[in-house]
């Protein structure tokens, strides 16, 4: 509730990571991996029968892995 009753940029920052704490956290280590990301996106498009795009997953993940500059 906390993240859904906050405003954006004062109580916590767009496409940041949080951990159970509300306290901003570190990724896990798999999530910059691209083959890791890629085979995600695509799992989760065949359980939500989508098509999978994976060169515009790819992109958003790698902008915000390096957004957070971890």
């Amino acid at each position: 509730m906390h993240f859904i009753l906050g405003e954006p940029g004062v109580d916590w920052i767009s496409g940041e990571f949080y951990g159970s704490n509300r306290r901003l956290a570190r990724t896990a280590r798999a999530a910059g991996n691209p083959e890791i990301v890629n085979r995600h996106w695509q799992l989760s498009a065949e359980v939500l029968d989508l098509e999978a795009r994976p060169g515009l997953m790819q992109e958003r993940v790698t902008g915000w892995v390096s957004c957070s500059g971890r």
